[in-house]
């Protein structure tokens, strides 16, 4: 059995995404109620949609969960799921404790689940670089320890510190290299 999905799931700043581009797997798009960042595009990043349109897909079925994350619903398409569930390539998610859990009852052992762990003065001082206010830094941060209590369900885990990147970097390299040769696609 091989794996179809790569997810990533820590606090905020920890280096999911960074993680998550680093090893080069297309990313599974999923849906937000949140308004788009600088350099975001609708499709690629997320789907942005209204709280109201993302309410009415989870109770229509079309979302396998849906969360709310500092204001904003976050979600995950039942039809995007099992589109990579049948297909040949591997796809990468960033996502949160609930949602991963979810995606793990889905796809059981199709699925590698690593969690990204930062110390909070990294994750703090990355926040501070994204010219963001304090206050926005405070509420990020403010689930900061729940966060990495919930960790504990993850396949690996991540040290994703400021001093630990180099080795941070040479675990998805490797977990890279593996999905290569167990694939047959060296």
């Amino acid at each position: 059995m091989s794996i179809k999905l790569i997810a990533f799931q820590g606090p905020s700043a920890s280096g999911k995404s960074t993680l998550q581009n680093l090893l080069g797997l297309p990313k599974l798009v999923t849906w937000t109620s949140r308004l788009e960042r600088d350099g975001e595009v609708d499709g690629k990043d997320y789907y942005f949609t209204s709280k109201e349109q993302m309410q009415r897909m989870f109770q229509a079925g079309e979302l396998l969960e849906m969360t709310e994350y500092q204001d904003n619903y976050y979600g995950t398409s039942i039809e995007s799921i099992r589109n990579i569930a049948v297909g040949d390539e591997p796809y990468s998610i960033v996502v949160e404790a609930e949602g991963a859990k979810k995606l793990k009852q889905l796809l059981k052992n199709k699925m590698l689940l690593i969690g990204v762990v930062a110390n909070l003065e990294d994750c703090e001082r990355r926040l501070e670089l994204r010219n963001i206010t304090e206050r926005e830094v405070a509420r990020r941060l403010f689930t900061y320890h729940k966060e990495m209590e919930q960790l504990s369900h993850c396949d690996k885990i991540i040290l994703n510190s400021d001093e630990n990147r180099d080795i941070a970097v040479f675990m998805i390299r490797s977990i890279k290299e593996g999905l290569v040769i167990y694939s047959g696609r060296v």
